[in-house]
């Protein structure tokens, strides 16, 4: 989806996400066709993943977040997402509503978006709904935990009211221990999510090697079964055609991925061309499908 409008990274298309981060000018590109952002999962969580991308990492974070904190009783406070560095939103241009839903600031109080591009022949109209959840959310009974003991003086005698103020007070303990447990339950839960994205990206990764190494394995098998036969000045030159063949596989996976510096990889929202390899890339709206085909 949004084949053609992550404003030249290609790259950026196999994540399929909802907006392109722009590093060099801490801008968060809003892919064409996008109404909704979700703050969570297409902001923060795909900001994540995007940082595991080439050296990403060198650019300054674009969020910081706060939250998960107990407030009363049963009730804690919800995430919430700010921009920070400078980093903002560009919407795209065109006339249309974009809703942000979530908690979503920036750290400095200032606009979370900048001005779409102008374009003469269309002048934009477009309007941004930020869509804040609650504040407070309910806590997991059987996680949090923070009982009260009320004391009254009338009718105790001195051992008994110091007992009481002992037993208070190691309650107090008790109910600081397990703020403390259930802080920490929710650090190990935003861990495995990071873990989770990361088995997401490396199945992706396994599922592309895997496909090139069973066409690399089909061509092997034939090269061992000629090998098995009596040779013959007819044989080696088979053989000799079929590794020509090999490495000409190998050669052409190489400039589509852009790995030979004397035929770099050109994309755009039409083409992909490395070398002498050319492919059309054809997006239909209707069916949500693209298709890359060789010309």
């Amino acid at each position: 989806m949004w084949t053609s409008t992550y404003y030249g990274f290609y790259e950026y298309w196999e994540l399929r996400h909802k907006v392109t981060f722009d590093g060099v000018n801490r801008l968060i590109l809003v892919n064409e066709g996008v109404t909704e952002l979700d703050a969570q999962i297409d902001l923060y969580s795909d900001w994540k993943e995007w940082t595991r991308l080439r050296d990403n990492l060198k650019y300054e974070p674009a969020f910081s977040t706060v939250g998960g904190e107990p407030t009363i009783e049963g009730q804690k406070l919800d995430v919430t997402y700010f921009l920070i560095n400078g980093w903002k939103i560009k919407p795209y241009s065109g006339q249309y509503t974009l809703n942000i839903v979530g908690n979503l600031f920036d750290v400095d109080g200032g606009e979370i978006k900048v001005p779409a591009d102008i374009n003469p022949l269309f002048p934009n109209n477009i309007t941004i709904n930020t869509q804040t959840s609650v504040i407070v959310r309910q806590l997991n009974p059987q996680i949090d935990f923070n009982p009260t003991i009320e004391v009254s003086g009338s009718g105790l005698n001195s051992d008994e009211s110091s007992t009481l103020t002992s037993i208070e007070g190691s309650v107090n303990d008790l109910t600081g221990s397990f703020t403390g447990f259930s802080q920490e339950i929710n650090n190990i839960s935003s861990s495995i999510i990071d873990i989770n994205d990361d088995i997401i990206t490396v199945n992706q990764e396994l599922s592309t090697i895997n496909g090139t190494l069973f066409e690399i394995s089909g061509s092997i098998v034939e090269v061992r079964n000629i090998l098995q036969q009596p040779v013959t000045a007819s044989l080696v030159s088979s053989q000799l055609a079929i590794l020509q063949e090999i490495q000409g596989k190998v050669d052409e996976l190489h400039r589509l991925k852009g790995l030979q510096p004397a035929n770099p990889l050109t994309v755009t929202r039409t083409k992909r061309i490395a070398g002498d390899i050319d492919q059309d890339i054809t997006y239909v709206s209707a069916s949500n499908t693209t298709t890359i085909q060789r010309v």
